[in-house]
């Protein structure tokens, strides 16, 4: 491609393009409205591109760590690793199987600890992809992982059948926990 194909395919400034569209001219260096990209440049403006498109969000996400702030104190947040953090507000990235046992209540015949349908939801459960179990969480609660904290929650998760004993299936109930 010659400098003068690369010019009339790239007629790009070196703002944020698609930005002046909408009338928000966003500059990625000053003057950036008036400098015209080329060969020369070409490597400037991805770096600036990148630069702007990975700190885009920036207004808003001080905004959120405001609100953050405000509730739990600016102190208790920087204390808190961003893992910690993000395990508090969205939970694990992987299901644990033994904490949903402990949190998980038993109606007519799961109750008793040798149904044989009660082991056979939880082998069929261990033996599910993380994927699997993320989608049956989401089927019945509405998010795709546990809560950090389920000791609390008004409705926990619950394996109840019908009348029949473990010669049934067990009921499909969505939102209980």
């Amino acid at each position: 491609m010659t400098d003068e194909e690369f010019a009339v395919y790239f007629d790009y400034k070196f703002i944020l393009n698609g930005e002046e569209e909408c009338n928000n001219v966003i500059e990625l260096c000053p003057g950036g409205l008036d400098r015209t990209l080329n060969r020369m440049n070409a490597e400037e403006y991805i770096t600036l591109t990148v630069k702007a498109m990975l700190n885009r969000a920036d207004p808003q996400m001080a905004k959120v760590r405001e609100g953050i702030e405000f509730i739990t104190g600016a102190k208790l947040l920087s204390a808190l690793s961003w893992r910690y953090a993000e395990e508090r507000c969205i939970g694990k990235y992987e299901t644990d199987i033994d904490y949903l046992k402990k949190y998980t209540k038993y109606s007519s015949h799961f109750k008793k600890e040798d149904s044989k349908t009660r082991k056979w939801f939880w082998e069929i459960f261990e033996e599910m992809s993380e994927e699997d179990r993320q989608l049956y969480l989401r089927f019945i609660n509405g998010q795709s992982k546990l809560p950090t904290d389920m000791s609390k929650l008004r409705y926990q998760h619950e394996l109840r059948g019908k009348s029949g004993g473990d010669n049934t299936l067990p009921e499909a109930h969505t939102c209980y926990f």
